[in-house]
């Protein structure tokens, strides 16, 4: 039995297996066509083609190019925001590989909505029959286990940075930040949603200012290529790179306001209990990377952007099943 941890994200797709080997995938896909052969295919870069049963048309197969070509040629991220059936299953087939051939696969999907965590542990059970740049590969996913995103940091935490008492977790994500309390026994005992957190609206602080409304009038921009620029540390389009440097610092400085605030205002009687307070996810890298007061504030794990990915393999329920 090959088990395997998810993180279908906003942003990126993630997986690590029972080798603890890191795939990462840009979450972003144009249809194939004839012009696409003459792109370079790579790890980054993925042509996938993978049969899908249509209740109307029977066995069909369908072609995308998924990664960093693919956001280039779309111009921005294709994060799976309404997470239909399709489109969950399609993402998880992007990320197999030949080492997942003729194998039957326990997968556990970390995820920050519990009302979806039914219909995507359904999405993803059953066969796969998928080629990736030219290489055919089948498997069966015979279970499929949700997990509350952000957890796994802290149990990474708790083995590297010997956490005592109760901690408080953001997970800042491109799309949805995650708010956690943790217990010194590792249970949640609080869990929200906060897009109003994520690097979403970060970028958003950016695309409203006057500096880059000037300079990017002539491009069709969006918030998911600002996202973009602020991972890969570029400016976009004409941008000079010293206006591009102020405006991001203005709004960076905007949002760690705002982040402070919010973690001042509600759960005020909570915070009495509170510990350690934790900065993750790939939002954690980029705010990091740009203001020190972040780190001074927080605790910012090594690799922030994958830490909940590599720390869930210490979930009891994976342990339990992994042996690892």
């Amino acid at each position: 039995m090959t088990i395997l941890v998810v993180d279908m994200g906003y942003f990126n797709l993630k997986m690590i297996d029972e080798n603890k080997s890191i795939t990462i995938l840009q979450n972003a896909y144009v249809s194939s066509s004839e012009t696409d052969s003459s792109l370079p295919l790579d790890d980054k870069t993925r042509k996938v083609t993978l049969q899908m049963v249509d209740p109307k048309y029977g066995i069909t197969n369908i072609t995308r190019i998924y990664g960093e070509n693919a956001c280039h040629m779309a111009g921005h991220v294709q994060g799976v925001g309404s997470r239909k059936a399709e489109e969950v299953r399609f993402s998880f087939a992007s990320l197999l590989s030949s080492k997942q051939h003729n194998k039957k696969l326990d997968v556990f999907c970390i995820h920050n909505e519990q009302k979806d965590f039914s219909m995507i542990e359904k999405s993803i059970l059953g066969h796969y029959k998928v080629h990736i740049n030219g290489e055919s590969i089948s498997c069966n996913v015979i279970s499929c286990t949700c997990i509350h995103e952000g957890i796994g940091t802290y149990f990474q935490l708790k083995k590297t940075q010997n956490l005592v008492g109760t901690t408080r977790i953001l997970d800042l994500g491109f799309g949805v930040a995650n708010d956690l309390i943790v217990n010194d026994l590792g249970k949640v005992e609080y869990y929200a949603t906060k897009p109003e957190l994520s690097i979403m609206m970060l970028a958003k602080n950016i695309e409203n200012s006057e500096v880059f409304q000037n300079y990017m009038k002539d491009y069709n921009s969006n918030l998911g290529s600002i996202a973009y620029a602020l991972q890969r540390n570029r400016p976009m389009g004409s941008i000079p790179k010293n206006e591009w440097e102020r405006m991001k610092s203005y709004a960076i400085s905007q949002y760690y306001k705002k982040l402070k605030t919010y973690l001042t205002a509600p759960m005020s009687n909570a915070n009495l209990f509170v510990s350690t307070y934790v900065l993750t996810g790939g939002g954690a890298t980029v705010l990091n990377l740009e203001n020190t007061a972040f780190k001074t504030a927080f605790t910012i794990p090594d690799d922030a952007h994958v830490a909940s990915l590599i720390g869930i393999l210490d979930h009891p329920e994976i342990k339990s099943k992994s042996g690892w």
